[in-house]
């Protein structure tokens, strides 16, 4: 074994720890008795790593095991990325629902955080993507698990952050797609509520939506921003796409503070400019569903303070006076927030999955006093009007938040108490929940 320095994405947790390359075809032998599993090590918070835990990556020289075209499904390692599956399955006309916006995430990253795509009233989480699971726990071997066999382990992984142990396979349900090329449509509103509004109304008439708003100068009578509104085109088409397989795999290697600046006005000017000076174009499915898909350099753009991202649910039937709320908040405390995305829920969130109904709000605050005291606010009024925080979003969010906001998430600690009393695979986020060195 070898040690090295892992870090979160928003420079919140850093630590040194074991490291270890995992070969799903070896003997599955484990060392020690506390581990964190790696999948790409791209999530916001420290949800690859913790102290006194060893990591553990896996590595296969086959990351796809079967695909079965005529039923639409595919087994694959936890280890291929979303860009890797994307070029394998868009030839065969075949995709998965629900990704992140990230190309560089892993399958198994994925479905440990049970993540959401870019149209949740459609397609709901990851989770509906997987038909079964390959799981290895050193006092336990391999277990499958699927709706039918295992039930508790299978929905207790999905969403679970790596608590049940290392997935070898998973067996994914795939959607048809008849070309890789999109027609959007991109408009613009004045005010947060007017926005998810229009994207609660229009999310059935389209295949996927991605909105933003500038909250660089935003107040609380006015936060412009945009939507775009994305639907398949007619025909066939399957456009040749070169994937960029150079994806930096050290996320932050340089760090210039740019978003804690007031040059954040002049980026989210011209951001809006460029993208609302056609309000009709073509693109490919590609570029619209994985907008981070470059690198992940924006992170490096808040300097070595690092951002704080807030992402929640909002109760639709309370979003209106939220909203208020938040917006008098942030005009009274004047934080740098470089960038606020809007989504809408129409889920049920069990065990610790982040899922619901409501409207759905992130914001990325730059690192400081002034963005502290803003969250701080925040989350008392998260709390007032029942709202629920991503835990793999918010590095800050306190176990008596979570606690309050996560409504099974006693259950979720009795189910892994009963298959795992020492809860072995731990991380940041699992070591929070169970309140062990978590704050």
């Amino acid at each position: 074994m070898t040690k090295k320095k892992f870090t979160s994405v928003d420079l919140f947790s850093s630590e040194y720890c074991q490291y270890i390359q995992y070969d799903f075809t070896g003997s599955n032998e484990l060392p020690g008795d506390s581990y964190s599993i790696k999948g790409s090590g791209t999530s916001i918070v420290g949800a690859f790593f913790s102290k006194g835990s060893i990591v553990i990556e896996g590595q296969s020289k086959k990351d796809i095991i079967a695909l079965d075209v005529e039923n639409k499904e595919i087994i694959v390692r936890p280890d291929i990325t979303l860009s890797n599956l994307y070029e394998f399955l868009i030839p065969q006309h075949l995709f998965l629902a629900s990704v992140p916006s990230y190309p560089g995430a892993s399958i198994g990253g994925c479905i440990a955080a049970n993540v959401h795509g870019q149209n949740h009233m459609k397609e709901g989480c990851f989770s509906n993507n997987v038909k079964s699971l390959l799981i290895y726990h050193p006092d336990k071997g391999l277990i499958e698990c699927s709706i039918d066999k295992n039930k508790d382990l299978f929905d207790l992984t999905i969403g679970g952050y790596g608590a049940t142990g290392v997935i070898h396979e998973a067996k994914l349900h795939l959607i048809s797609i008849k070309t890789n090329l999109l027609n959007v449509k991109t408009v613009t509103f004045q005010t947060l509520f007017e926005a998810f509004q229009l994207m609660e109304k229009e999310s059935i008439n389209y295949d996927y939506l991605h909105s933003w708003c500038d909250m660089s100068l935003a107040n609380r009578n006015k936060q412009p921003g945009l939507i775009s509104f994305g639907s398949y085109k007619q025909g066939n088409q399957i456009k040749q796409y070169k994937i960029d397989h150079k994806i930096s795999k050290v996320p932050l290697p340089i760090l210039i503070n740019i978003f804690g600046t007031k040059l954040i006005v002049v980026v989210n000017k011209l951001y809006y400019f460029i993208n609302t000076i056609k309000c009709y174009k073509t693109m490919l499915l590609h570029d619209f569903i994985f907008p981070s898909r470059s690198n992940l350099f924006y992170f490096s753009m808040f300097g070595k303070k690092g951002v704080i991202e807030h992402q929640v649910i909002i109760p639709k039937e309370k979003a209106k006076r939220y909203l208020e709320e938040m917006m008098m908040i942030i005009e009274n405390t004047n934080p740098k927030i470089s960038l606020c995305h809007l989504k809408v829920f129409s889920g049920h969130g069990s065990l610790l999955r982040f899922d619901g109904s409501g409207y759905c709000l992130a914001l990325h605050f730059y690192n400081n006093s002034k963005g502290i005291n803003t969250l701080q606010e925040i989350d008392k009024i998260d709390l007032n009007y029942g709202c629920k925080v991503n835990l793999v979003k918010d590095s800050r969010l306190s176990i008596e938040s979570i606690n309050k906001q996560y409504s099974e998430v006693d259950l979720f600690r009795l189910k892994i108490r009963n298959y795992d009393p020492l809860i072995k695979f731990r991380n940041n986020i699992i070591n929070k929940v169970f309140n062990k060195n978590g704050k």
